[in-house]
């Protein structure tokens, strides 16, 4: 059953194509991911599905009576309204009920007989609709979502005196207690720390919506998906799989397309050759109409094959981190570091050894004393206790949460010549390995995206030869494809990385150890994120009891497990049967197709349909072997 249909949506802005003749069907109980560049046009076709946007063209096709959640933008409430109230809020329809009944029962000792007994039984009818729409469980609901994103202490706090990242998680809660048929998710993990995150990736594995997210978190696009969406010059690339299988698959592709063009290019090649032979026979011999004719249809020929373009390549950083000194083996070491905030003890007992080259990620709550932690490193606050030992040729690049440079003013150029006196060739030329290109060095530093700031710190930490990287959440506001280049960079350093982040992906790609701050305390994890993770469970396995009262849990996973397989299946052999009614579609376009352009889209369209309907074939044949498993 399809939840929503868009069908040749386009979208444009000032005479610019935003969306451009866009389709997408989400099925019921999917989970899909939407990833693109950032300014790609993601929130906008959002904005669209929620009817908030209209299109400028295309038709939108809803399921009767489906029910949408998309967190938009801050709602007004007024001025004395709670968090809590603003939870409570999602359960409109049982709040009127329940204040039926409050009014009937202060009317109880002012009716009559006969009236009581009318009166009673409507008591009764409403007291009933309010257990079956479960109003009796509404606290235990609550508090589990609020809970799971840590906003208990909230509950009592005015919604207008919370923090953005506050107000971001308790829309989010309200989201969720609605229990939509489709719940648009844009960049859910923002604001959330590991341990809500895999809370929230739990919940959404749980739930019976729909679901489409737009995420640049990787890590959390796997966990949750089972198809991606890419949104490209304003038109959808779907791929079955998570974000893992879109990697693979997308590099597949590519290859294929610039394989199709290698040929084509000698296929010119060859006939450029050929058509210059005819000519020149023909120019040879009285009678040339024969050859002259055969270089025509010659030219014809590279004329369509020159239609096939090369396939564009994503640009990327090329950081030259050759010149990094190197620093001794101790790069840094804490003894016993103490650190207190007023009455709020962050820090209460850091020891801590970083050695050269080693790529360590420093994990813990929000809050927890991370960043206070990197200040101390970096020598800008004093801790209250303890030694800290920073190696005689270690030279410390910090990249802050929020990249802030001294005058915003300056143009990249400017600041860059302010911070190194180096030629303006030699700035244009390492700014280009920072995708920095032609006019780019004159933007100004205020008018920089969140991911631009990163790249241009990075390019500044570069030429300033560091050999200690510390790195705070470096991955955020960066789209997919600057998380990629970071990552990269990063990996071509040749000193020591110390970094904060919750981008499990990033960790697992670059860590080596895993630090956690916790209660003031340092516990260290030898291994990437999945090490962690499994070291994490032993633990809390550990210090739950294996009472009998296990064995009817595991069943009730197993159901749950089972039930949402038999979805995954429906919807699998949903899409194929509409994938294979396209196909058909495709086959019988191609017998009516003269044009070679148009007869080549037609083609790579219908090989990219097999690609789908294999890839749905094989998923769907993994899913029943595994029903078969849970069933036994």
């Amino acid at each position: 059953m399809v939840e929503v249909s868009l069908n040749e949506i386009t979208k444009n802005y000032g005479g610019a194509n935003v969306l451009n003749g866009l389709s997408l069907r989400v099925q019921k109980g999917e989970k899909a991911g939407l990833i693109g560049i950032n300014g790609s046009g993601k929130t906008t076709l959002f904005r669209i599905i929620a009817g908030i946007e209209p299109t400028s063209s295309g038709t939108v096709s809803y399921r009767q009576d489906v029910k949408i959640a998309y967190l938009d933008q801050i709602p007004v409430f007024t001025r004395d309204t709670t968090a809590g109230q603003c939870l409570r809020e999602s359960f409109t329809h049982l709040n009127k009920i329940d204040q039926k009944l409050k009014d009937l029962e202060k009317k109880f000792h002012l009716l009559s007989d006969q009236e009581l007994d009318k009166a009673i039984k409507k008591y009764g009818d409403l007291q009933l609709e309010f257990e079956n729409k479960g109003g009796y469980s509404v606290d235990l609901e609550i508090e589990k979502i609020c809970t799971g994103l840590k906003i208990n202490n909230l509950s009592e706090c005015r919604f207008s005196d919370l923090s953005g990242g506050e107000k971001t998680r308790v829309l989010l809660a309200r989201m969720l207690l609605q229990k939509p048929d489709l719940l648009l998710l844009d960049e859910p993990t923002n604001h959330l720390d590991l341990e809500s995150i895999e809370w929230l990736e739990s919940y959404l594995k749980e739930t019976k919506s729909s679901v489409l997210i737009i995420s640049h978190d990787r890590y959390f696009l796997d966990q949750i998906v089972s198809r991606i969406m890419e949104l490209k010059a304003g038109e959808i690339e779907e791929f079955a799989g998570n974000y893992s299988f879109y990697l693979e698959e997308n590099r597949r592709r590519r290859q294929t397309e610039m394989d199709i063009f290698k040929q084509a290019a000698k296929r010119i090649k060859s006939l450029k050759e050929a058509a210059e032979r005819y000519r020149t026979w023909g120019n040879i011999n009285s009678d040339n109409s024969a050859h002259m004719a055969k270089a025509k249809r010659c030219e014809k020929q590279i004329e369509e094959l020159e239609k096939v373009k090369k396939p564009a390549r994503n640009r990327k950083i090329r950081a030259d981190f050759s010149n990094t000194g190197r620093s001794g083996k101790i790069v840094v070491r804490l003894q016993k570091i103490k650190k207190s905030y007023g009455e709020n003890l962050v820090l209460r007992a850091i020891d801590l050894n970083l050695h050269y080259r080693q790529r360590v990620v420093l994990l813990g709550r929000n809050g927890c004393g991370k960043t206070t932690l990197f200040r101390i490193i970096n020598q800008e606050i004093e801790p209250d206790a303890g030694d800290i030992y920073i190696g005689p040729s270690v030279k410390i690049g910090y990249l802050q949460q929020e990249v802030e440079f001294q005058d915003e003013n300056l143009s990249l150029l400017d600041s860059f010549l302010a911070e190194y006196p180096v030629t303006q060739g030699e700035v244009r030329s390492i700014l280009a390995r920072f995708l920095f290109l032609g006019e780019d060095v004159f933007k100004k530093i205020r008018e920089l995206s969140g991911g631009e700031r990163v790249r241009f710190q990075l390019s500044l930490l570069m030429h300033g030869n560091v050999n200690f990287l510390l790195l705070d959440e470096p991955t955020n506001h960066l789209d997919i494809l600057s998380r990629e280049m970071l990552e990269q960079a990063i990996a071509d350093f040749k000193g020591t990385v110390l970094f904060i982040s919750h981008d499990r992906y990033l960790i697992n790609k670059l860590s080596e150890k895993i630090l956690e701050l916790e209660e003031g305390k340092l516990q260290e994890y030898p291994g990437d994120y999945e090490y962690y993770r499994l070291c994490k469970s032993q633990v809390s396995g550990s210090d739950k009891s294996d009472d009998a009262g296990l064995k009817p849990i595991i069943r009730s996973q197993d159901e749950q497990e089972l039930r949402r397989l038999k979805q995954k299946i429906r919807n699998i052999e949903e899409n194929i049967t509409w994938l294979e009614s396209e196909l058909e579609g495709i086959e019988r376009k191609m017998l009516e197709i003269s044009d070679y352009e148009d007869l080549n889209k037609m083609y790579e369209r219908k090989c990219t349909v097999k690609d789908q309907i294999t890839q749905l074939m094989e998923q769907w044949e993994y899913l029943m072997g595994e029903e078969e498993i849970i069933k036994k």
